[in-house]
């Protein structure tokens, strides 16, 4: 009953994606995979139309880190539960997207020179008048207000039908800039055939529950992809790797043992359950997360006491939809 009050009042809003969020979460707990699958499905759309196209209201853009990453994570979560591993991995690329899109709004990184001045006008103006009306609807009570709620539902009809054409225009005046504002993920075939012949793609999932390694190879080499559980949690990888990178920043004032150990046991726990299927690549493309992202890969030691560096080169990226553009350049 609430996201329907809320789908009239205020459509393709952050009140309609958390109430699609929630339902999301219950029916989880009941069991019901295939119905969360979908309430998560529509939460993640509904919070990504005003994330994504012409910006959309500034407290989901500047707490999406924070919150609303975590609803990739759910969704990605009951997806594996079905073994529905290829759209887990795409989900996974979907939350990194959005990231990036905030992190660069954050630092004006997202190349506004690169489209004309009127079209960033039509641009701004349509975002402001977005927010204005979904405002206006949020104040109304469908009992004694529904004409003007229809009235102002049309309007978003029109704004919607402005922005996709302003989209439209922009992708094809900037096609840099329309690489950051509309970006489209990466799903496995794509992801497969952006690889290099020889290059294994090591993308790291991380949760307060476990971790989530998916393991993709390049067109023409089978496995073709994996999806591994990692039996370790956020909280836990990040006290790892703080300890290891104290070691390092204090190597030669202390036992050199406990470096290696150290090294060694995060080696077992993040890249040692892919070994057989990195076993013939030439060299690793490494997606980090979490706790991950300050992790220096090349410093883990394999069991032979060399490091993961000495065994396969390695390079990291923040995701592969990015690894793909920045191929493109």
């Amino acid at each position: 009953q609430a996201l329907a009050i809320r789908r009239s009042l205020s459509p393709g809003t952050r009140d309609e994606a958390t109430t699609l969020h929630s339902l999301g979460v219950l029916l989880r707990k009941e069991g019901e995979l295939a119905s969360a699958t979908a309430d998560f499905s529509s939460a993640v759309d509904a919070l990504e139309k005003q994330t994504a196209q012409l910006g959309g209201t500034e407290d989901v853009r500047s707490s999406f880190r924070s919150k609303y990453a975590a609803w990739y994570l759910d969704y990605q979560d009951v997806l594996l539960a079905q073994n529905r591993r290829e759209q887990a991995y795409q989900v996974s690329e979907r939350s990194r997207a959005r990231s990036l899109i905030e992190m660069l709004a954050e630092r004006d990184l997202v190349f506004p020179a690169d489209i004309p001045a009127e079209l960033q006008r039509s641009r701004k103006h349509n975002a402001v008048q977005y927010d204005q009306v979904q405002s206006q609807l949020a104040a109304l009570r469908p009992a004694s207000d529904q004409k003007k709620i229809d009235g102002l539902l049309a309007r978003l009809r029109e704004l919607n039908a402005e922005r996709g054409q302003i989209a439209e225009a922009i992708k094809k005046t900037s096609p840099r800039f329309a690489s950051l504002q509309y970006p489209q993920p990466l799903d496995l075939p794509a992801t497969r055939q952006v690889l290099d012949p020889g290059t294994t793609l090591l993308s790291y999932s991380v949760s307060e529950a476990y971790t989530t390694l998916f393991v993709v190879r390049p067109e023409g080499s089978e496995p073709g992809f994996s999806a591994l559980n990692l039996p370790v949690r956020a909280a836990q990888l990040k006290t790892r790797v703080e300890e290891l990178r104290r070691l390092i920043g204090q190597r030669g004032q202390n036992d050199a043992g406990e470096l290696t150990d150290r090294s060694s046991e995060l080696y077992d726990l993040l890249v040692k359950p892919a070994e057989a299927l990195i076993e013939n690549s030439t060299r690793l493309l490494i997606i980090p997360d979490g706790p991950l992202q300050v992790l220096p890969f090349a410093a883990l030691r394999r069991n032979d006491k060399k490091y993961l560096l000495e065994w396969k080169p390695l390079h990291t990226v923040v995701s592969a939809t990015v690894y793909a553009e920045l191929k493109k350049a």
